[in-house]
């Protein structure tokens, strides 16, 4: 896929040498799972271990492009670290925005689905650009 994008000419020889998999570490992704021993039943949480998969490279070169658009308009309400969510919450408390009445939440996620659509994602990113 990344030599026809080279030929075609829509990368350029650098793009595709960054988004190259590195062949001297290059590993198939496996699954492994975690247990979850504060539910009930202790459910496992699996994990795909794809730090060497061919595709890691490709992700790694869009996050490096995407990710400072994507944080642009949403680092407002980003939490990357936890450090992050006190900075945010201190200044929350500062603008004395903390009432007796607030509420602070929490999610859990599960069977997050990472199978976007195409379209779906086009669309989303054409929000961001």
């Amino acid at each position: 896929l990344l030599a026809s994008l080279l030929r075609k000419g829509a990368i350029n020889q650098e793009q595709h040498k960054k988004m190259s998999p590195k062949t001297d570490t290059l590993e198939l992704a496996h699954l492994h799972c975690i247990p979850k021993p504060h539910k009930p039943d202790t459910p496992l949480r699996p994990i795909v271990a794809a730090i060497h998969a061919p595709a890691t490279e490709v992700s790694k070169f869009l996050n490096h492009l995407l990710a400072p658009v994507f944080l642009r308009v949403a680092r407002k309400t980003t939490f990357i670290t936890g450090i992050d969510f006190v900075r945010a919450l201190e200044k929350y408390v500062a603008d004395d925005h903390l009432k007796l009445t607030t509420l602070l939440i929490t999610f859990d996620v599960e069977n997050l689905d990472t199978m976007i659509p195409r379209r779906g994602a086009v669309a989303a990113l054409m929000q961001f650009v």
